[in-house]
């Protein structure tokens, strides 16, 4: 599955974030392994791609798949919104890898199903597709609890 390095990397990350108090299952992380938040946590959580303040959730910085001009650009093969691409993989906080984050046939089918879904009816409007997509999780959240 994952060689032992990169699951230490991903186990030292998880870590860092579960000590910081977040409360989230789902990581995004680049087939280069360089994360990108979380898909599960609170909206108010600082790594939530749901945070629209935050690092991972602004639609203006470069490491928020809502960035158009950064991960989220649809020319990167690493960006969620790529037809063409793998998008950002999904691992849990033991490192397990859980799928890709992506609207093309290599996304999962809990996530990326949805998303695609969303990203067709908002098309490269990143806000709607934001608000669209963290309501659902929200919902889903709701549901697990």
């Amino acid at each position: 599955m994952y060689p032992v390095a990169l699951k230490n990397y991903f186990l030292s990350i998880m870590l860092a974030l579960i000590c910081s108090g977040v409360s989230a299952e789902i990581f995004l992380f680049s087939p280069g392994n360089q994360f990108y938040g979380c898909l599960d946590c609170e909206e108010s959580d600082k790594n939530s791609i749901c945070n629209r303040y935050g690092k991972f959730g602004s639609l203006y910085q470069s490491s928020s798949i809502w960035n158009g001009n950064g991960i989220g650009n649809v020319g990167r093969r690493d960006s969620p919104f790529s037809d063409m691409g793998i998008g950002l993989k999904m691992a849990d906080t033991k490192g397990n890898f859980k799928g890709n984050l992506s609207i093309s046939d290599k996304g999962d089918k809990e996530y990326s199903q949805s998303l695609k879904v969303i990203w067709g009816a908002n098309r490269e409007n990143y806000s709607a597709v934001r608000n669209g997509f963290c309501s659902l999780i929200e919902k889903m959240n709701d549901k697990k609890n």
